[in-house]
């Protein structure tokens, strides 16, 4: 039986150094984040546009990041994709300036990395300014945000930026 990993993997779609996660007829990871595709594959949330791969070196960096990281049993609806992005970035900062000149991470790469290490996420809708609320996965639509919920511990995560220094 295959793993979410393997499936994940799978349906990269991978063009030498950039990558697109379609992770269903409807849903998508590009650099922006979670993308809602109408039935012709395009992307209707996040007002619209075309899908933009993630580069595969922002990949990287998010997933030297997620090795951090343990999977909690539930979802965390107070940490988000995009803040988590922050923290990969800032991480990349204090460990190594001369090594990482850009230590840019995109929340698509971020999104990415945390689903190829197993993590779940949560979709969610934005309803009002500041305000959303949770969506199941096959509820989707064009208010439904780029940025995506993980099951991640938050005591961990304030440790780790506690240890490299990470506002």
């Amino acid at each position: 039986m295959k793993t979410k990993e393997d499936l994940a993997v799978e349906n990269a779609i991978s063009y030498e150094k950039l990558i697109i996660m379609k992770l269903s007829k409807t849903l998508a990871i590009d650099t922006n984040g979670l993308r809602v595709l109408d039935k012709d594959g395009h992307p209707i949330n996040n007002n619209g546009g075309e899908l933009n791969p993630i580069k595969r070196e922002y990949l990287v960096r998010a997933q030297k990041f997620v090795k951090l990281l343990k999977k909690a049993k539930r979802n965390n609806r107070d940490i988000t994709s995009y803040g988590l992005k922050h923290d990969a970035e800032n991480y990349l900062n204090s460990i190594a300036k001369e090594k990482y000149k850009d230590t840019y991470v995109s929340n698509g790469a971020l999104i990415c990395a945390m689903i190829l290490a197993g993590f779940d996420y949560q979709c969610f809708n934005n309803i009002a300014l500041f305000q959303w609320k949770p969506t199941n996965k096959d509820n989707v639509d064009y208010y439904t945000s780029i940025n995506v919920t993980f099951n991640v511990y938050r005591r961990q995560l304030r440790e780790i930026r506690k240890l490299y220094k990470i506002n």
